[in-house]
């Protein structure tokens, strides 16, 4: 019996929108990896270039098409239109891009990999990342054989 990863293509929890990334969302990633803050806490410590952001979202892409675990989702928070408060205000719900969170394989240890997620600096202390990870684990993103 062959073991395979499960995983359903969107994810939502109370306050977030888990999709699969996409080259469309190429400007959001490269907005996001270029502030230095926001890349504070991730791998190399530096900002992105945008040919990196356009790199590593390619790689992300190719992985989630091939059926690959290792790819990423984007996050969007559900929310009303900006200037909007009440839901009865809100009409269409709109979502707003604050980051994404990804498996990386990690290569000198089969079989294992790191689960990260980058929040926009802006919305640090929020919960957002915790409720990331969350959506995760309750999107079918499991080991099943």
């Amino acid at each position: 019996m062959t073991s395979t990863w499960r995983r359903s293509s969107t994810s939502e929890t109370a306050r977030l929108l888990l999709v699969p990334a996409s080259l469309e969302h190429v400007e959001l990633y490269v907005r996001l990896l270029a502030d230095p803050a926001t890349m504070s806490s991730y791998e190399e410590l530096v900002a992105y270039r945008r040919e990196r952001s356009e790199q590593r979202l390619s790689e992300w892409v190719g992985r989630w098409q091939s059926g690959d675990p290792f790819s990423a989702l984007s996050i969007f928070i559900k929310g009303c239109p900006r200037g909007k408060r009440r839901k009865s205000e809100c009409g269409e719900m709109v979502s707003e891009f604050i980051g994404f969170a990804a498996l990386n394989p990690i290569p000198s240890a089969e079989g294992v990999a790191e689960l990260l997620y980058i929040i926009d600096r802006r919305l640090w202390n929020r919960g957002y990342g915790k409720e990331s990870v969350a959506g995760l684990r309750h999107s079918g993103w499991r080991w099943s054989s």
